[in-house]
Order: C-alpha cells, then structure tokens, then sequence
C-alpha cells in the first residue's frame, strides 16, 4: 500500500513538473510569435508609406521634366537668335 501511495506521489510531481515547463514553453513561444507579428505590422507599415511616396515622387519628376524642357527650348531659341543676330 505504501508502494501505490510513493508512486502516485512521484508521478504527480512529475505531472506538475512537466505541465509547468509545457505552460513556460507555451508563454514563450506566444510572446515570440507577438513579437514576430509587430515586427511584421512595422514592415508593412514601412511598404504603405515608400507606396504612398511612389505618386508624390512622380510629379516631383514631372515637373523637373517640363521645366527642363522649357529651359532647353529657351536655350534653343536664344542660340537661334543669337546665331541670326551675328550673321
């Protein structure tokens, strides 16, 4: 009888044992998989802003464009002038 008693004894000490490093494990590996989460809201955070940028940038370039292409004409026009000028 007393064979029975240790045994059980020992085996809850075991369950305990091991349901609290099973319940540890779990508590870690949600924390690791919120924090992989974050990091991936921060990445696509970071994607929505550069996309966002993407139309800003393009009008910045097209007007760069079309003032160059004014400078260049004027240019071409003042050399034409010049050139008749001379002659």
């Amino acid at each position: 009888m007393g064979n029975i008693k240790k045994g059980w004894l020992i085996g809850g000490i075991i369950a305990a044992i091991l349901f609290g490093y099973f319940g540890l494990t779990f508590n870690s590996i949600v924390k690791k998989e919120e924090a992989v989460n974050k990091n991936w809201a921060n990445l696509q955070a970071t994607y929505q802003r550069r996309f966002d940028l993407i139309p800003k940038l393009v009008s910045v370039v097209k007007g760069s464009s079309d003032y160059e292409k004014q400078v260049l004409t004027q240019l071409t026009e003042a050399r034409a002038k010049a050139g008749q000028t001379i002659t």
